[in-house]
């Protein structure tokens, strides 16, 4: 039975599955796996963004040449791959092939095949079960099945507790897709609530002490959460700490991976939204300015998040002008 109703972006997938190969990090057949650490914000709605730039026939993959192995990034030489290896590859390659042409319904069913495959020869409570499991719930939550996708996103997440503990990195990714999901879904109280865990685990247990790190959280999935969470104070109109988030995502990135990077235009679009919603609107189109110029510097002018940020001003513009006739 078909469970969408209108058309679905693929682009917008790309985004979430993004997370899903994260979650799944060092596992060979994960999906939309990628090297480029610079790629981890983009578009998620025109307005909007949270995460992830993904690309995943991007030119800084790596592949053996042969795309029918469904290898994304890895060199390998197939005629020596472990036969269980390759049908895993072959059966993550369909999925991104249907997600890439708009069949959602496809990939559905074939996150459900791999994930019987993975329970056959690893268990319910192997890491591998939980990327398959994570993968499938960003299936449903991009095609608005929230109740699903939430419902899988905390199986998932108490199965990596069982596995790593509390604090793996994981755990961390795995109540950050669950928290965004609930913000999509308008469940704003549960999703902040988890938004609140998370910061006070990183503030804890990951940020540096005296020069030092109290624990092992990559910095770009750090900048990922605090914009993340950043656009959830928005919407609750608590412009003074989303503004702090953003400007503590900012920092990361300036910092480690550059001002010239599609992550630091991302946060910008939001800082923007965050004092248009002000009524801030001069401040709000400079940082817009400075969010497509990055972005007109490393994408092709035609390029959706190109376009989207385009009309984020344009959008801006309008209510400058009708700001004026009041």
């Amino acid at each position: 039975m078909k469970i969408f109703n209108k058309f679905l972006n693929p682009s917008r997938f790309r985004f979430s599955l993004n997370f899903a190969s994260i979650s799944s990090t060092n596992q060979s057949f994960s999906i939309l796996r990628r090297s480029n650490v610079l790629k981890q914000f983009s578009t998620n709605s025109s307005e909007n963004e949270n995460n992830s730039h993904n690309d995943p026939s991007s030119k800084d993959e790596k592949s053996c040449g042969n795309h029918q192995c469904g290898c994304s990034s890895t060199p390998h030489t197939y005629q020596h791959e472990d036969p269980l290896e390759k049908e895993l590859k072959l059966k993550n390659y369909k999925i991104i092939e249907c997600i890439n042409l708009g069949k959602f319904d496809d990939a559905l069913e074939l996150s459900e095949d791999f994930i019987n495959l993975i329970t056959t020869n690893f268990g319910q409570q192997h890491p591998f079960y939980c990327s398959a499991l994570n993968n499938k719930a960003f299936i449903l939550k991009t095609c608005g099945q929230f109740d699903e996708a939430n419902a899988l996103f905390e199986e998932v997440i108490e199965k990596y507790k069982k596995i790593y503990g509390d604090n793996n990195e994981k755990v961390v990714i795995s109540m950050h897709n669950l928290a965004t999901s609930l913000k999509e879904a308008k469940e704003y109280e549960r999703s902040l609530e988890i938004y609140e865990k998370l910061l006070h685990k990183i503030r804890k247990e990951y940020i540096q002490v005296e020069g030092e790190k109290t624990g092992k959280l990559r910095l770009n999935i750090i900048a990922n959460i605090y914009n993340s969470a950043g656009g959830l104070y928005r919407q609750l109109k608590n412009y003074e700490e989303s503004n702090k988030l953003f400007n503590d995502a900012m920092k990361i990135i300036q910092e480690n991976f550059g001002h010239k990077t599609l992550p630091m235009a991302t946060v910008l679009n939001n800082v923007a939204l965050n004092l248009k919603d002000q009524g801030r609107f001069e401040e709000a189109m400079n940082n817009y300015n400075k969010a497509l110029e990055i972005r007109k510097d490393l994408l092709d002018e035609n390029h959706p998040e190109v376009i989207a940020l385009m009309n984020n001003i344009d959008k801006l513009k309008a209510d400058m002008e009708a700001n004026k006739n009041i």
